[in-house]
């Protein structure tokens, strides 16, 4: 893949194809031998030439199914030439389709997504940087050689709702050690705080219902937790006359507090009032408030909806919604300051409805968002503008939905999405040793590198930064393919296309082995 870029500095303006192109079968899809997006169609040994669409290469890894994709998991090998970039994109995108580097030579967090020639910018999430050598957003140790780098200023330490990561070690409830430990939040009983590798700190919180564990570090049902069973509120036969502390005992001082609820919220963003049940109830008006402006310009957050702002031009206010998916971020408020997956909210905790004419697949209409298969836990579903783009984590790495990215199956949130064990399996690498020598896919040097099993098709090892060996297996009907680095069909995969059962036409009398052949004895 280095190479094919590396050739395209010089040779965009050249597009060559085949005007006498011979069809090796007589129906099919078949690659150009010279230009990587140019393919033929033959249909009764007629050849017709067709051209991906602008950014996009033909992949002929998967035979009779090859299709266009983009440039970042297919091997053009000698293809070295593509078409020129189309004229009517927008400047932003180096070409119509594909992820690219921001403009801004001093941001690295960010990056473009271009659909059709339409940039859309996107976000990395917090603490990683975009990698545009394999399009997707890595840790700053983990850029490829060839990738933009930033000048960073060494983070001060982060302190979220007064907590900040300690320095000490975190033993877990078993006594082990904790990669990632957890601690409560001071205040608030469904709030709980994670300490990526000891340092990155994150507010998290429990599903709605449940609240955190001191003791096991979980979440659960506010009734299994007795300091924080009334946190929802108060039991029937709660003797509080109007309200109750979190473990159900009564306030000292009974001081009623008004919250403006997200009703209120609704009516005063799109001049419709609801009611507390979502009915829309005529006629009603709710509390009346006025958002004073702090200085006279500039962008400020609402107190209670993390994607409501107000932008203040000579003192006077007025209400903004942020796109769908993204959320006001106070740190930013003077630019752009509508950040996708923003982890902390604080205490705004309501949010504007999801738009309704986004694809299905998207929980709103930008975002990161599990797959749709409950039964797939590598993909995920990058949403732009509404639109579902199914993206692959890379392999050994499952899809973390807190934190919207991939990690490995032992580091996942307690709310991300766990996998049956028969569809991804995983466990530690046992007697495998990492080999010393690094290893390369498609010219770029891999980070946590992939080996096949030597004698399971179905398991592989992979190397974290080339030392520790984790093993993997791919789902159930698949086998690992020692050329792409990928869990396959065990049709495509000819060295393991019976590892799960000799075919109906094997003319082995008993068993076969993985490639199909008959066992010599």
């Amino acid at each position: 893949m280095t190479t094919l870029f590396v050739v395209l500095s010089f040779a965009v303006s050249t597009v060559l194809a085949q005007t006498s192109f011979i069809c090796p079968e007589n129906n099919g899809l078949f690659p150009d031998p010279e230009q990587c997006d140019l393919y033929y169609v033959c249909v009764d040994n007629i050849a017709t030439e067709e051209l991906c669409p602008d950014g996009e290469v033909f992949d002929v890894e998967d035979v009779n199914n090859s299709k266009c994709k983009l440039p970042y998991d297919v091997d053009c090998g000698n293809r070295l030439f593509v078409q020129p970039p189309s004229e009517d994109r927008d400047p932003k995108c180096t070409r119509a389709n594909g992820i690219f580097d921001h403009l801004d030579p001093e941001v690295c967090d960010k990056f473009y997504l271009c659909d059709k020639g339409t940039a859309h910018e996107m976000s990395c999430v917090e603490t990683l940087v975009f990698d545009n050598v394999i399009g997707t957003c890595v840790r700053p140790t983990e850029l490829s050689p060839e990738a933009k780098v930033c000048v960073q200023e060494a983070p001060e330490a982060k302190t979220i709702d007064g907590f900040s990561c300690p320095a000490t070690i975190e033993l877990g409830p078993t006594g082990l050690n904790q990669a990632h430990p957890l601690f409560p939040h001071p205040t608030d009983c469904r709030a709980y705080f994670s300490c990526f590798f000891g340092t990155d700190l994150v507010k998290r919180g429990c599903p709605e219902g449940q609240v955190f564990d001191t003791i096991t570090l979980t979440c659960k049902g506010s009734e299994d937790v007795p300091e924080c069973a009334c946190w929802y509120g108060c039991n029937e036969d709660s003797k509080c006359p109007e309200s109750c502390n979190a473990d159900c005992s009564c306030p000292t001082n009974y001081t009623q507090i008004l919250k403006m609820n997200r009703f209120i919220l609704l009516c005063s963003i799109i001049g419709v009032c609801l009611a507390k049940d979502g009915e829309e109830e005529p006629g009603f008006q709710g509390p009346s408030f006025e958002f004073t402006c702090p200085e006279p310009n500039g962008r400020f957050r609402d107190e209670e909806q993390c994607d409501l702002y107000y932008s203040c031009v000579d003192g006077v206010a007025k209400a903004e919604l942020c796109e769908d998916g993204y959320f006001f971020n106070d740190a930013l408020r003077n630019h752009e300051s509508c950040q996708l997956g923003l982890k902390d909210c604080g205490d705004r905790i309501y949010v504007q409805e999801p738009d309704p004419e986004r694809d299905p697949r998207c929980g709103r209409a930008n975002g990161f968002f599990e797959h749709e298969d409950p039964n797939v836990c590598d993909k995920f579903y990058l949403c732009s503008k509404g639109v579902a783009h199914e993206m692959p984590c890379n392999p050994g790495l499952v899809f973390d939905i807190a934190s919207s990215t991939c990690v490995f199956p032992d580091g996942v949130s307690i709310d991300a999405r766990v996998c049956a064990k028969d569809t991804r399996t995983f466990e530690e690498g046992g007697e495998f040793q990492c080999p010393k020598e690094e290893q390369f896919l498609q010219g770029v040097r891999s980070a946590h590198p992939v080996y096949a099993h030597p004698s399971d098709c179905r398991f592989f090892f992979s190397c974290f930064d080339g030392k520790t060996p984790q093993k993997f297996g791919c789902s159930e009907s698949q086998a690992f393919d020692d050329n792409t680095k990928t869990c396959k069909g065990v049709d495509e995969v000819p060295e393991c296309a019976c590892w799960y059962g000799c075919k109906e036409d094997s003319q082995c009398p008993d068993s076969c082995n993985a490639d199909c052949s008959c066992p010599t004895a």
